[in-house]
């Protein structure tokens, strides 16, 4: 045990993940109980600041009456027992599902104030779900210590409280995660912290058993699981009705299709960004679905622990005291065990519905992954056959070109000869045609002819050139940008 608690706290030292600025949202809630005056238990609820919060806490901590394990100091037909809860929130920055909102060095303190195992932050550095017990065992299992520490969490809430057998004393941290932003937890993390204590002020009076707060867990936990799938079960109706496949599904299947194994839900008319979307949302319900499945798993492994007896009875020991102190944890035990046949039967119901319910969604995972594939198959159809419109448009506009240089072609002679038979320095009426000035037609012709072909060549083929020219038209346009920014 001394090994892992030095581990817990190696991991811990490193752990940066608190918020002080949420500590303004403490709550102390402190619940006192009497086995012969069942009608007079109570219930008190304060709200804290990191600043007192340690004052508060030490100050009802204590308990003058409290006694060891076997000695007889109560009343002869009474027997007390208190639960002492510091509610907070997980912080606001970072991740709000993880991470402490108050400061690291009060957390420690109110971690060693309420008689806690230091072992029990190394699920929360972890950010561990399930049920988790901090028990010290003395040398060869004879000493025992009369405190045993518990560690509890789902995607809602982490708890953490330790119970003194000695005295029938709780003592907790109720953490209430906050969700990530948007998403469902977030907005139905504020319903947590009433519903919870809620609850616990109903159970006031069976504080006796260690368990006590692992009940109300359970219950809670069905609930919220219960009324988040009812929502999932939507989507996925939703799903299957933009689709067109499934049970709610707008489109039947004809015989034909039927005989060729294709549905009907191919002639969907969703877009491809529609389809991408969809298949975006049927992923995040999956993932919702496995954790469901996960917190299903969760729920039985606390059902097993509360109907298993065997590790908080032999913690108790002997005595007249200690036998009072037994009755009361079995009275508690047998209100908390009216639950677990019910939640056994509506798990066992619910696992089977998520079965099923996972099975649509991988239905329709497989539907939109035919449909993406149809529809970027028509998309590249009709880019093909675009192409294939351009390319015989080109073909056509090449055929007119061709004609066109096939005229000119005919006709360059003609007029080239008819052209140069003009020019002044030839004269046709005399008996020299060819005058001692028609040298200067070559002189001019065959330069500039020469230099066209020259520049056509610098143009198409010279790459400094092309480069500088790119480079010229970059500078423009950015030039062009400035300017309109400017306006």
């Amino acid at each position: 045990m001394e090994l892992l608690r030095r581990a817990a706290l190696s991991s811990y030292d490193d752990y940066e993940n608190f918020d002080a600025s949420s500590a303004r949202e403490l709550k102390i809630v402190s619940l006192n109980a009497r086995s012969a005056e069942s009608d007079t238990a109570t219930y008190e609820i304060e709200d804290a600041s990191e600043a007192n919060v340690l004052n508060r806490v030490s100050a009802s901590a204590s308990v003058p009456r409290a006694t060891k394990l076997g000695t007889r100091t109560e009343e002869s037909e009474t027997t007390t027992a208190s639960l002492l809860l510091v509610s907070m929130w997980t912080g606001s920055k970072g991740n709000a599902s993880e991470g402490v909102g108050i400061s690291k060095t009060t957390f420690t303190s109110l971690v060693d104030v309420l008689d806690m195992d230091r072992s029990v932050l190394q699920p929360i550095v972890n950010n561990a779900y399930g049920l988790l017990e901090f028990s010290e065992t003395g040398i060869n299992g004879l000493e025992r210590k009369n405190t045993s520490t518990y560690f509890l969490a789902d995607s809602r809430i982490e708890l953490l409280w330790s119970f003194n057998f000695a005295t029938s004393t709780t003592k907790a941290i109720l953490i209430i995660r906050r969700g990530i932003p948007g998403s469902q937890n977030q907005s139905y993390s504020h319903r947590v912290l009433p519903e919870f204590l809620a609850s616990l002020s109903q159970q006031r009076t069976n504080i006796f058993n260690p368990y006590t707060l692992l009940s109300i867990f359970l219950v809670q936990m069905a609930t919220w699981e219960a009324k988040s799938r009812a929502g999932r079960w939507n989507h996925v109706r939703v799903f299957e009705k933009k689709t067109g496949y499934g049970r709610y599904g707008h489109v039947a299947l004809s015989a034909a299709e039927q005989n060729n194994n294709i549905s009907s839900s191919m002639r969907s008319s969703m877009t491809l960004e529609d389809l991408t979307v969809t298949a975006k949302q049927i992923e995040t319900l999956s993932a919702s679905l496995a954790s469901d499945e996960r917190h299903m798993d969760i729920l039985d492994s606390l059902l097993d622990a509360l109907a298993d007896q065997s590790s908080w009875r032999r913690r108790l020991g002997s005595g007249p005291v200690v036998d009072r102190r037994l009755r009361l944890c079995e009275r508690d035990i047998g209100v908390f065990s009216a639950v677990i046949r019910p939640l056994r039967q509506r798990n066992a119901s619910s696992r089977s519905a998520l079965e099923y319910m996972a099975a649509r969604t991988r239905s329709q995972s497989h539907v939109i992954f035919a449909l993406r594939a149809q529809e970027e198959s028509r998309i590249n159809r009709e880019i093909a056959e675009s192409s294939r419109d351009q390319a015989e448009a080109a073909k056509r506009d090449t055929a007119s070109m061709k004609t066109i240089a096939v005229m000119t072609m005919a006709f360059l002679p003609g007029t080239f000869f008819a052209a140069l038979f003009s020019v002044p320095s030839l004269r046709w009426d005399q008996e020299y045609v060819v005058t001692d000035r028609f040298w200067v037609y070559w002189v001019f012709t065959l330069p500039v002819t020469a230099a066209v072909f020259l520049i056509w060549m610098v143009v198409s083929y010279d790459e400094r050139f092309r480069t500088a020219l790119d480079a010229y038209q970059r500078r423009k346009n950015m030039a062009k940008t400035a300017l309109d920014d400017g306006a």
